[in-house]
């Protein structure tokens, strides 16, 4: 079954896919209705449906994930953030690096991108 995941501007690849490896974009927490959930802990278990959701169309899924990369818009979200995406990942953990950035997405608190195995 395949699961909906938010369609992407169109001026970059939601996904790509070489040498057996998926690069996915930016993922932020973003509704139907444009805007994201209040809270880190929300945003971060939205975002994170919908990278499943992206990489169970590619035929992976995040326990293939095998390097994230995070963006926090403020850096006192760390530990609620580090929370939720700990309940989503197991050991091995993916390698992560999480860096302070402004928000490119309105409301966005949080942005994940991955690399996964295909």
């Amino acid at each position: 079954m395949s699961l909906p995941s938010p369609q992407p501007s169109p001026r970059f690849s939601k996904v790509r896919k070489h040498a057996g490896l998926l690069f996915v974009s930016g993922e932020v927490a973003h509704q139907s209705s444009g805007r994201a959930p209040e809270g880190v802990e929300a945003q971060t278990r939205l975002l994170l449906h919908h990278l499943a959701a992206t990489l169970a169309n590619e035929g992976s899924s995040l326990d293939k994930v095998l390097q994230a990369t995070v963006h926090l818009s403020h850096p006192g979200d760390f530990a609620a953030f580090n929370q939720v995406y700990g309940e989503c990942f197991a050991p091995p953990y993916p390698v992560r690096t999480t860096v302070v950035a402004e928000p490119l997405y309105p409301g966005a608190r949080v942005e994940v991108t991955v690399v996964a195995a295909a």
